[in-house]
């Protein structure tokens, strides 16, 4: 399986999201370690697009997963 990093929300993971989405794959985003400087549009992007293309999780729950 493929893994996509990234920090910036407005930048690569909106980028990636929306390409890997497009592609099919089954994403899975951890929003605590994504940032973006202007909290709005970082809310407003996880309650919207990423909601709608990605599982949106916790950096509790990733880890979950991995255990």
């Amino acid at each position: 399986d493929p893994t996509l990093v990234g920090v910036a929300s407005t930048g690569v993971m909106l980028s990636s999201i929306a390409h890997a989405s497009d592609a099919d794959y089954r994403l899975l985003t951890v929003k605590d370690c994504c940032y973006d400087p202007d909290p709005i549009v970082h809310e407003h992007l996880f309650a919207t697009a990423f909601a709608s293309r990605t599982t949106v999780l916790s950096l509790d729950d990733a880890l979950s997963l991995l255990a």
